[in-house]
């Protein structure tokens, strides 16, 4: 019987502080799925517990599941860099362990793929969910064309991770993941390979719910704006944005961090976006 879609692998970063409960929750739906991975590659880093080591040798009886460990407690993005070669297949689905993807995540994304195979980058929209009650909060929806995105990236990321499949050849043609501040290793790696000509989409359906966001600190607005100004000077230098747009969008991110109240983040979320 001939094959109706292509070979594809999901990639998950595990770390020393992830919750046991959530990549449980996280590996059922993945084998929950329409349409199977052909392996899970898991990527681990730090002192992982007994715990997660006993959920994932529970799961390697179900499914092809590759564990690569470093001990150093690296950050998600220089863990995938270093784990993403080990992927098999040129499809590459990032799942993220606090994520858990709909029954028909794959299915959907494997069928555009097989329609645009000029697309390299193909996330959706997703439902962010509270941590504790599992109650829908919101849809965040994305942009869906080419176009779109690259107008949507001078101003936020257009892919949320857990959403993601890409080609491997194309991430590795942009450079890999880098490790990048603030967890922001994803936005840089999409600015790189929209960078260098590949094209991305976004479907509109709600494949993957996902934790809230926890708000902003001013701490951690500072770091913030300085990785966005970072990735926004990136932007400019491959020609991805101009020079008065660069200005323009870096006051904005500054008004955005630390002239906006946290009361308005949260209940006016379209006066903060």
């Amino acid at each position: 019987m001939t094959r109706k879609f292509p070979l594809f692998s999901v990639l998950m970063y595990v770390n020393e502080k992830s919750n046991p409960a959530w990549l449980k929750r996280s590996l059922d739906s993945v084998l929950s799925n329409t349409v199977c991975p052909d392996e899970i590659v898991i990527a681990t880093t730090g002192n992982i517990i007994d715990e997660i080591k006993a959920i994932i040798a529970e799961f390697q009886k179900k499914a092809h599941i590759q564990v690569f460990s470093h001990p150093v407690p690296y950050g998600r993005g220089t863990t995938l860099k270093m784990f993403l070669p080990k992927c098999s297949h040129e499809l590459v689905v990032l799942q993220d362990l606090e994520a858990v993807a709909l029954p028909n995540r794959f299915e959907k994304q494997l069928a555009y793929f097989n329609a645009s195979p000029d697309v390299a980058v193909l996330g959706s929209c997703f439902r962010e969910i509270d941590a504790n009650s599992l109650k829908p909060i919101n849809v965040h929806p994305v942009p869906q064309t080419d176009n779109k995105i690259r107008r949507f990236l001078k101003t936020q990321c257009p892919f949320q991770h857990g959403t993601v499949m890409f080609k491997k050849s194309a991430v590795l043609d942009a450079g890999n993941y880098e490790s990048y501040p603030m967890f922001l290793d994803d936005y840089y790696l999409w600015v790189r390979v929209l960078g260098k000509g590949y094209k991305g989409a976004n479907l509109p359906d709600v494949l993957v719910s996902m934790p809230a966001n926890p708000d902003l600190t001013w701490g951690r607005a500072l770091y913030l704006f300085l990785a966005d100004r970072d990735l926004c000077s990136t932007m400019r230098q491959l020609k991805l944005m101009g020079t008065f747009t660069y200005y323009r969008i870096v006051i904005g991110r500054f008004i955005k961090y630390f002239l906006i109240p946290n009361c308005l983040r949260i209940r006016k979320k379209w006066i903060y976006n």
